[in-house]
């Protein structure tokens, strides 16, 4: 019989193998909702800079912008992007008359599994709404998503 035997068992590698994966398991999803939840800012700070680029547009015209006048430069329109920088959000203005306005920033791409949080929005007074879907209003996660 053999003294010194060098190397690892089959077991010892199994056991190893089987660690390994349960800290993936933690770790993996946990990872994931970080980035989700990072990812949402984005759809967040171009909400932010509409509405403020609103009450500028509203104080020249005495109307809110539309849609169309989104992705126009100054003066015809907001001068702003319909995707977010990366990606992560579409931008879009749903609703706009004189007096209110509601904008609407959709998760896309890889965002788009963050289920709860799909769907950002700010209307015309700043008050912000979340939630699953174009049904968001009845269904509002704001302390979850903002």
């Amino acid at each position: 019989m053999r003294k010194n035997m060098n190397g690892v068992t089959l077991v010892e590698l199994m056991v190893v193998v089987v660690i390994i994966s349960v800290l993936m398991s933690v770790a993996v999803p946990s990872y994931r909702q970080y980035t989700m939840r990072a990812n949402r800012s984005e759809g967040q700070a171009m909400l932010l800079q509409l509405a403020a680029n609103q009450e500028r547009w509203y104080l020249s015209n005495n109307t809110y912008a539309t849609n169309a006048q989104l992705t126009l430069d100054p003066p015809n329109g907001l001068g702003m992007r319909n995707m977010s920088e990366s990606g992560f959000y579409d931008l879009a203005i749903t609703a706009s008359d004189a007096t209110t306005f509601i904008a609407v920033s959709t998760a896309q791409a890889g965002q788009s599994a963050d289920t709860d949080c799909d769907v950002l929005a700010i209307d015309a007074t700043g008050r912000r709404y979340a939630g699953p879907g174009p049904a968001f209003a009845a269904n509002n996660n704001l302390d979850k998503c903002w």
